[in-house]
């Protein structure tokens, strides 16, 4: 059985994603924040499922009636399915609510604290190579969790993050929520998106690297490129803030974003325009196609359900013209997903 963590009221929509990625996934429940479903074969590598929060793959379900009960029986089960693992793994414990706000419930805090004395009398091996819960995976680390969906129900996952299909799925955050600092200079709070990215990929724009804003105004996107160092072209009808437009590292271009094509080879597109789907698949298309930038986040807006359509096409895309991508609906998304990228 495998768990994935949904949306609230997108169950539904994650569960018909798993289905066109997954055509062999039999989806068991889809409700609740998670769809249940079970596979007859191993996902394929590079499996992408924007919108999955979290993914506990190989979910065992589990029941303790106590904290003490629950650390013997995780400790166990752990023990049992880590057999050989020697490199660096982590532990999350979820509740209910972790996907939406990141914490974790006093009670499972409590299990982990005991998990540790369990480890200690009996697999001291692996609690010396348990390692922080945050930040981004080290190469064949391995990913524990257990979610407890009432106090006595549960289901424990062991997975590892690069060996699988599962690799792109796994977020390295507890419940793939990952806190975003909020910063009241930027003219908008789009600025919470990239940086969420930045954050994601284990990646930040580098001081001079090149930026090319497409669909700028405000600046929220401009700003962050700015404060990082970078020089920025960015293109857009209406201006952006005078402090934005003051700044020797900012060229304005006035104009169709949509039309704009850079005159020599750029670091960074970053893209939040505001238009149907089809559009900025086009302009990724066209961007990608012409080798115009060496790094890219896009975001791709929608009403209602996303066109399943232009979801394959970005997932196509991605596979054949990217070496490292990523597709998320961030959790400061609405109604849209982003990908980003390298050619």
């Amino acid at each position: 059985m495998h768990l994935l963590l949904a949306r609230p009221d997108h169950e539904a929509l994650l569960a018909d994603e798993a289905r066109s990625e997954l055509p062999d996934a039999r989806i068991v429940t889809a409700a609740a924040e998670e769809v249940r479903l079970e596979l007859s074969t191993e996902p394929p590598a590079g499996l992408d499922l924007a919108f999955a929060q979290q993914a506990l793959p190989g979910a065992e379900p589990l029941e303790a009636a106590s904290v003490s009960e629950w650390a013997r029986r995780a400790g166990e089960r752990l023990i049992a399915r880590m057999e050989g693992v020697d490199g660096p793994w982590r532990f999350h414990g979820l509740g209910p609510d972790t996907a939406r706000n990141g914490r974790t419930p006093r009670r499972l805090a409590l299990v982990e604290a005991e998990l540790r004395d369990v480890l200690k009398k009996r697999q001291r091996r692996l609690l010396r190579t348990w390692r922080s819960p945050d930040g981004p995976f080290l190469d064949g680390e391995v990913l524990a969790q257990l979610r407890l969906a009432t106090p006595e129900r549960g289901d424990l996952s062991v997975a590892s993050t690069g060996s699988t299909g599962w690799g792109r799925v796994l977020s390295p955050w507890a419940g793939g929520y990952t806190e975003i600092p909020r910063d009241l200079r930027p003219p908008s709070r789009a600025y919470r998106k990239l940086l969420e990215v930045e954050r994601r990929w284990g990646r930040v724009i580098e001081p001079n690297e090149t930026c090319v804003d497409l669909g700028a105004a405000p600046g929220g996107w401009t700003y962050l490129a700015l404060e990082r160092g970078a020089h920025v072209t960015a293109v857009d009808r209406s201006p952006l803030r005078d402090d934005l437009m003051a700044d020797p590292r900012l060229t304005f271009v006035k104009g169709d974003a949509f039309r704009y094509q850079p005159e020599a080879r750029v670091d960074w597109l970053l893209s939040d325009i505001i238009a149907f789907p089809d559009r900025p698949l086009a302009l990724l298309e066209a961007w990608l196609g012409g080798r115009w930038c060496r790094s890219f986040v896009v975001t791709f807006k929608f009403r209602g359900d996303p066109p399943r359509d232009v979801v394959v096409a970005v997932k196509r895309l991605l596979r054949e013209r990217t070496s490292v991508h990523g597709l998320r609906q961030l959790q400061e998304n609405k109604n849209e997903f982003t990908a980003w990228g390298t050619i």
